[in-house]
């Protein structure tokens, strides 16, 4: 019977001399980030060395059951950048891809790029998109816009006879391709009376017609507009010859002598002038209806 109990009692100081040196082995060995057995993580805010299921592991300091004192060793306000939100420490700035530091919700310079509790997000609807592109239908991310105010695959091109037209202070506003304005596109046409010229606007511009068939230039005083050449004349009676030896009444009184009449050696001169205006005058008329 001793015998027996003695061989027990052997077996369990065995016993315990294992559990201890596990034990210690535990209490002793690092936990994977190098941080001490029952010290606060310095690689992962709000994190303690703690014995677990097969060995020291980090745990969360802030998880429900955990001792106070953890909250108050490991406080995410130990970490510069780190603040406390919903039970585990977390940063609260970003570094940009510019390298720039950025605050919590701040967008960074390539858009939709967003700081998120440490982390550079999408998130079109907040941050916007790049030219050419709106936010898609979660808001998140971004897709292009088709519309001919952009060049590139997917994109409208406009034909030689319209252009783009877009609202500048609308960022999602693709363009829409409606017809150049100008003579040269027959948006307008040009009257009769006007020429189009192209010289200082590819588009077209109407201008009047140089002629004084065209009032330009009109006509002075004592002037007849050629409506054949375009240049003004001198009037019919201001080149009636003057016979050698008449008087000047002679160009103002008619055969009875009245007042206002032409001399009988004048007449066929006035006559023939006459008839020179009006064929011009006819051919003008022609002219203008073809």
């Amino acid at each position: 019977m001793n015998r027996r109990m003695g061989k027990l009692a052997g077996i369990a100081l065995l016993a315990i001399v294992f559990l201890a040196g596990v034990a210690a082995a535990v209490n002793t060995n690092p936990c994977s980030d190098g941080t001490p057995y029952g010290k606060c993580s310095n690689q992962s805010p709000g994190y303690i060395c703690w014995v677990g299921g097969t060995g020291n592991t980090l745990m969360n300091a802030f998880a429900p059951g955990m001792p106070s004192s953890w909250r108050t060793m490991c406080s995410c306000s130990n970490f510069p950048g780190y603040v406390e939100v919903n039970g585990a420490c977390a940063k609260n700035t970003c570094t940009d891809t510019n390298g720039a530091t950025l605050g919590n919700w701040q967008c960074g310079a390539v858009k939709p790029q967003q700081c998120i509790w440490g982390a550079l997000v999408s998130n079109a609807s907040y941050c916007g998109c790049p030219a050419g592109q709106k936010a898609d239908s979660g808001g998140k991310n971004c897709a292009d816009i088709v519309g001919c105010r952009w060049n590139g695959t997917g994109h409208l091109t406009c034909p030689p006879s319209q252009e783009c037209k877009w609202n500048p202070a609308d960022n999602v506003d693709g363009g829409t391709c409606t017809p150049k304005q100008g003579c040269a596109f027959h948006n307008p046409d040009c009257q009769l009376s006007e020429d189009c010229i192209t010289t200082s606007n590819a588009n077209g511009v109407c201008r009047t017609k140089t002629g004084c068939q065209y009032n330009n230039p009109s006509c002075s005083a004592g002037q007849t507009c050629n409506q054949l050449t375009g240049n003004c004349d001198k009037n019919a009676l201001d080149i009636i010859p003057v016979i050698p030896g008449a008087s000047n009444a002679s160009k103002t009184t008619g055969t009875t002598g009245a007042p206002g009449g032409f001399s009988c050696c004048c007449l066929p001169a006035a006559g023939a002038t006459a008839m020179v205006g009006l064929v011009s005058y006819q051919r003008m008329r022609k002219k203008e209806e073809e």
